[in-house]
C-alpha cells in the first residue's frame, strides 16, 4: 500500500509527472478551501493512484466538483472508440503542431507542406461554392447540400426582393407607422 510518506510521494510523481504536494496547490487553487467540495474532498495517494478522497459524509446527489466542458480532456485509450479518419486527423495535426518525435522525425517535413493547405475555417458547407461542395465527392452530401445552398440563395433572394421593393422600408419606424402598421400583414405592396 501507498502510505503518506515519502515512498507514495515518490510513485505518484513517477506516474504522473508531478509531486502530490504540487497537485494539491493545484487543486486547492481551482477549489478553494472555502467551497464545500474541499471542504469534504482531499486530494491523496491511494493504493492505485492518486485521488480524490471523501474527508467527509456526501449527500446522495451532492456536487462535489464541476468542471466546464472547455477544460476537460477526452482520452480514447484503447483505440476503438474513435474512427481511423478521426485517429489518423488527430496524429496529423500532433506532428504538424508539437514536430512529431522530434526534429529529426521524416514525417514532420512531409506534414509541414500540408498544414498551409488546411482551411482556417471551412464554415457551413451550405454557403460554399458549388465547385468546392462537389469536392466533397459523396453523393448524397453532395446532392444535400446543394439543396441546402439552394434554399439559402432562394431565401436571401425573396428577402432582399421584398426590401429593395419597399420604398418606405427603414430599420426605425415613426410611432405613425407602427400604429398604422398594427392589425395589417406586412406583404411588400404599399
Amino acid at each position: 500500500p501507498i502510505s503518506g510518506g515519502g515512498g507514495g510521494y515518490k510513485l505518484v510523481a513517477e506516474q504522473h509527472g508531478i509531486s502530490l504536494n504540487d497537485a494539491r496547490v493545484l487543486f486547492s487553487t481551482r477549489f478553494p478551501p472555502a467551497t464545500a467540495a474541499a471542504v469534504k474532498l482531499d486530494l491523496r495517494a491511494t493504493t492505485s493512484g492518486r485521488g480524490l478522497v471523501a474527508t467527509e459524509h456526501i449527500a446522495e446527489g451532492e456536487t462535489l466538483v464541476t468542471v466546464p466542458w472547455n477544460e476537460t480532456i477526452h482520452v480514447f485509450e484503447d483505440g476503438f472508440d474513435v474512427s481511423d479518419d478521426v485517429r489518423l486527423a488527430l496524429e496529423l495535426l500532433r506532428v504538424i503542431n508539437d514536430g512529431g518525435d522530434g526534429v529529426d522525425d521524416p514525417r514532420v517535413e512531409v506534414w509541414r507542406g500540408y498544414s498551409p493547405m488546411l482551411p482556417i475555417s471551412t464554415g457551413a458547407a451550405a454557403f460554399w461554392t458549388p465547385d468546392n461542395i462537389r469536392e466533397m465527392q459523396l453523393d448524397a452530401a453532395v446532392e444535400k447540400t446543394m439543396a441546402l445552398r439552394q434554399h439559402f440563395m432562394e431565401q436571401a433572394t425573396r428577402h432582399s426582393r421584398s426590401r429593395s421593393h419597399s420604398p418606405s422600408y427603414s430599420p426605425r419606424a415613426s410611432s405613425e407607422d407602427e400604429e398604422e402598421d398594427q392589425g395589417r400583414e406586412w406583404n411588400g405592396d404599399r
